[in-house]
């Protein structure tokens, strides 16, 4: 319709605006779906959970993210869970506040520990984590985990967060 309209048409304009909230909504409706859609990772593997939601960003984004998931070990259900919510949440941040244009989403596994990292080019933050990590955090915290978030001097910001390995039961 703006297309059949004079260029600086008052009614252009303003269906030039309605364009732009239509496509935020669009993205929030999107981002809330993912996030209800919690169960990707118990099902799908954690692997196959963080690709999606790197290409998803990706698509969604001017972000560039590379994934690693190195893991000899098998997460629990609720860990695989905490471990994906955590990765969506510190990617979640990195779009909204880093003004980042490359995130790396690691999992590994270091000293008996599941270990997630993400790490931004971006303009790091003011030290003040939100509800989102706070949550998170505590979620780790009540698996037997920690988290946390660090400002780089060298610039971006790491979200690192770990789990204990469950040990093998004794035969």
């Amino acid at each position: 319709a703006r297309s059949r309209l004079p260029d600086r048409s008052d009614v252009a304009d303003d269906l030039g605006s309605l364009e732009s909230i239509v496509r935020d909504i669009d993205k929030t409706l999107r981002r809330e779906l993912r996030l209800l859609h919690h169960g990707l990772a118990e099902d799908a593997g954690l692997e196959m959970a963080v690709a999606d939601l790197a290409e998803v960003t990706e698509r969604e984004t001017d972000l560039i993210i590379t994934t690693s998931i190195d893991l000899r070990h098998e997460p629990s259900r609720v860990q695989l869970s905490a471990l994906y919510r955590a990765a969506q949440e510190a990617v979640t941040n990195v779009r909204k506040h880093a003004d980042a244009q490359n995130v790396r989403i690691e999992v590994s596994e270091q000293d008996g520990r599941f270990v997630l990292q993400v790490d931004d080019d971006g303009s790091g933050n003011d030290g003040q984590p939100g509800l989102g990590l706070t949550t998170t955090s505590e979620r780790f915290e009540a698996l037997g985990g920690a988290a946390s978030l660090l400002t780089r001097s060298s610039g971006g910001t790491r979200f690192e967060g770990w789990l204990p390995i469950p040990r093998e039961p004794k035969q």
